[in-house]
């Protein structure tokens, strides 16, 4: 099965993106000229290495500035070590050589390790350059868009809990390319020892991204679920990760396998409880929809005959006058239905009245007098 490589989504609210145009922020000042002869050869051939060299001095600093007491001081090392070597491979056109692209990469790390050792001596948290990271620029960005993921984890999260419809349509592209990524190095990031997200992600299975649906409602979902395409678009997006390949790096110490390679050869499939919980949602809207319009057609027939006939009315009038009893104030529709029952009451009492009038004055009288009372 392929790599997923995904496309680049951004968010420029999400703390990587911030970090990240830190790192690729102007600068001017030269922090550590001095260091700048090692590597004179390299910028007389390609010039953009000394601005290179500049960014990378400000970054040494900018990334232990930005230590915070989180889970990702590491990964923002790993931030700064996959910034380096972004900048050079982005050049690889001017390059034009694998060995050159190695060379300017290593000359530039052996300027960051002296600088490490000798100005900030015993200073533990000063991120210094990783010799153990696999050199493919394709591995190294997907474990960027990986890493990047679980950092912004917690700001989707809280906005999914928020605004659960909304959230979907936004994050759609999102999620599709990084759920992707997730699920194939859960083994590796959990248990190969030395793996480069286990030693840069702690507690990896915290950003599992279905842990959200724990926070949102299971009933709300559920209907939900029936009427938005959306939701049905991000479950398929982790059933079908869920069954790619799982990933591990110690393959990559084969040097005869291409990236795309570079996978278990059996298939994994990461049950969980989205997986399982959708499938379940899916055969009930299949066995219980039926029932579902029936008894909503029951509803409608039962609101009709309330509303619309003379049964429904007496109902409601029942209720009105209920009300009147027990209450100093009735709505307005109640008024209406006892005013109305009122005048059809007296009406009828009339009428009656009128009627026993008649009769009583009709035994009385022969039939030229009815004919008179009636012309």
């Amino acid at each position: 099965m392929e790599a997923t490589i995904p496309r680049v989504t951004r968010f420029s609210h999400v703390p990587s993106h911030k970090f990240n145009e830190k790192l690729n922020s102007p600068v001017e000042e030269n922090k550590y000229s001095e260091y700048s002869f090692k590597i004179n050869d390299l910028i007389s051939d390609y010039p953009w290495v000394e601005e290179v060299f500049k960014k990378l001095g400000r970054n040494i600093t900018v990334t232990k500035d930005e230590n915070k007491d989180d889970n990702f001081n590491k990964k923002r090392c790993f931030d700064l070590n996959f910034w380096l070597y972004n900048q050079v491979y982005d050049k690889s056109e001017s390059i034009g050589n694998d060995k050159k692209i190695e060379e300017i990469i290593v000359k530039l790390q052996g300027i960051w390790k002296s600088i490490c050792d000798e100005k900030f001596t015993g200073q533990n948290d000063v991120c210094c350059p990783d010799y153990n990271l696999y050199n493919n620029i394709t591995y190294l960005k997907e474990m960027k868009d990986l890493f990047d993921f679980i950092e912004d984890f917690e700001v989707i999260k809280k906005e999914v809990i928020k605004d659960t419809y909304n959230s979907c349509i936004k994050y759609l592209e999102y999620l599709r390319e990084r759920v992707p990524l997730y699920y194939p190095w859960i083994t590796s990031c959990n248990r190969e020892e030395g793996a480069t997200c286990k030693r840069y992600i702690k507690n990896y299975n915290n950003y599992d991204p279905e842990n959200v649906l724990y926070s949102l409602n299971y009933l709300k979902l559920f209907v939900t679920y029936l009427l938005y395409p959306c939701y049905k678009e991000i479950v398929r997006i982790f059933v079908d990760a869920k069954e790619l390949s799982q990933r591990s790096e110690q393959v990559y110490n084969n040097n005869n396998l291409k990236f795309e390679d570079m996978l278990f050869y059996q298939n994994y499939y990461y049950d969980t409880i989205l997986s399982s919980m959708f499938k379940s949602i899916s055969l009930m809207a299949i066995i219980f929809l039926p029932i579902i319009l029936i008894i909503l057609g029951s509803i409608m027939v039962i609101f009709i005959l309330y509303k619309f006939t003379p049964f429904g009315k007496f109902i409601l009038l029942t209720r009105a006058r209920i009300r009147r009893k027990i209450q100093s104030k009735l709505n307005y529709e109640d008024i209406i239905l006892i005013n109305e029952y009122d005048d059809l009451i007296e009406n009828k009492r009339k009428e009656k009245m009128y009627s026993i009038l008649y009769s009583s004055l009709s035994d009385g009288l022969d039939d030229s007098d009815e004919d008179y009372l009636l012309h």
